[in-house]
């Protein structure tokens, strides 16, 4: 049980890590639809209390 709620978590972890990684950092590959999305999340990030409160509670760590 508690295996099956820490991988669960590590995942989560795993999936904030990597949409922060895309988020926040420019790629050689990127298209420049790729950079518009990019730009979108970000003000959509720094426009919505809702969206900084899930950020927030992914930045701190999860609950077990």
């Amino acid at each position: 049980r508690y295996s099956e709620r820490a991988l669960a978590r590590v995942w989560k972890a795993e999936r904030f890590s990597w949409s922060t990684t895309n988020l926040l950092h420019r790629y050689p590959h990127q298209s420049e639809f790729d950079i518009k999305m990019q730009q979108a999340e970000v003000a959509f990030l720094r426009d919505n209390a809702a969206a900084q409160k899930v950020f927030a509670q992914n930045y701190v760590g999860l609950p077990y």
